[in-house]
């Protein structure tokens, strides 16, 4: 759902690039995507909150336990030292403890450790990551502050929102690098990164397949959507939804399916307000995050089921495509017309 809802995904790049022209730019989408996915994670979250058992009570949680596979939960104590040292009394008589006790009270018990002050590298390179998203936004919102370059015809037109994220965050990256002194060698050996090029690879040719099957077959896809659309306009979601699970890319269903739907003659305000829709990447247990998730959970109670389709993240992601479509619907319906 923050892939839709950010204007700094590939995605929303993609979702750009073939809105724009419709007169749909970052502010407009976001407005229309963004309550609608908050929504939609806030009711996912209020189910979800009553689904499954607590670790006390989970089975598999207990058999690693007992097995020694994973290491009990240690929620050490955060303990600061006290201001104004003198003035520390004992509990039981209020009188002021000896000095050796005050001292050791005053100082953070062995065992026990001070939440640890991030480096300033590390809020240096927040803040950048901030500053990036910010210009963003606001070149989405105000168009004239965008550099502008004569098109084919001389006439002076601003930078592609999608040119502007991508130029935008590889500046923000770079400049994490320099000032921030993140060290390269480093950034290739983190685990998110390794799992992320992993699922870039694998994903990739999926997204090639679909790309491809669907350019192959556009007449035929167009004319079953088209009837299907005639017919009841919200199947546009259930399309967008297959091809999802199908590339387990959201931004390649974008770049597929929404361009039909523009020949089919549906309003933006409503492809837009069916393009989360594309959460149905988690349809199948085979998008990278999933396969992480799972590896990272050392509880064992996230998981793939018996039947593969019956796993840990398909109940969300269910609701969280219906409630978020509804919900885009209505607030496109009220904000541009039915």
């Amino acid at each position: 759902m923050g892939i839709v809802a950010s204007p700094v995904s590939a995605a929303m790049a993609a979702m750009l690039t073939l809105v724009e022209p419709k007169g749909f730019s970052l502010v407009p989408i976001l407005v229309i995507v963004l309550p609608a996915s908050l929504i939609a994670i806030l009711v996912a979250s209020l189910v979800q909150m009553r689904i499954g058992r607590p670790l006390e009570a989970d089975p598999e949680y207990q058999r690693r336990l007992a097995a020694g596979e994973i290491e009990p939960p240690v929620i050490e104590p955060v303990t600061e030292p006290p201001t104004g040292g003198s003035q520390l009394t004992s509990p039981a008589t209020g009188a002021s403890p000896a000095p050796e006790a005050a001292a050791t009270a005053a100082a953070p018990q062995p065992g026990r450790k001070l939440i640890a002050d991030l480096p300033r590298e590390a809020k240096l390179s927040a803040l950048f990551f901030l500053v990036g998203v910010t210009i963003i936004v606001l070149m989405g919102i105000f168009p004239e502050i965008r550099p502008a370059f004569p098109d084919s015809k001389g006439k002076s037109v601003p930078l592609g929102m999608t040119t502007v994220i991508q130029l935008i965050m590889f500046a923000v990256a770079t400049a994490i690098v320099i000032f921030a002194k993140a060290k390269p060698a480093q950034i290739v050996k983190m685990p998110l990164l390794i799992a992320g090029v992993t699922s870039l690879i694998a994903l990739f040719g999926l997204a090639w397949l679909a790309d491809t099957f669907i350019a192959a077959n556009t007449g035929a896809i167009v004319s079953l959507l088209g009837n299907l659309v005639d017919r009841a306009p919200i199947a546009f979601a259930l399309a967008l939804f297959a091809v999802a699970a199908l590339t387990t890319s959201q931004s390649g269903a974008t770049r597929a399916i929404v361009p039909i739907g523009i020949a089919l003659g549906l309003p933006a305000q409503f492809l837009v307000a069916m393009w989360p829709a594309v959460i149905g990447i988690y349809f199948f247990p085979a998008n990278g995050s999933q396969i992480a998730a799972i590896g990272i959970d050392q509880t064992g109670t996230t998981r793939i089921g018996k039947y593969v389709v019956n796993h840990s993240f398909q109940l969300p992601t269910l609701i969280c495509w219906v409630v978020a479509v509804l919900v885009g619907l209505l607030i496109a319906g009220v904000l541009h017309g039915f």
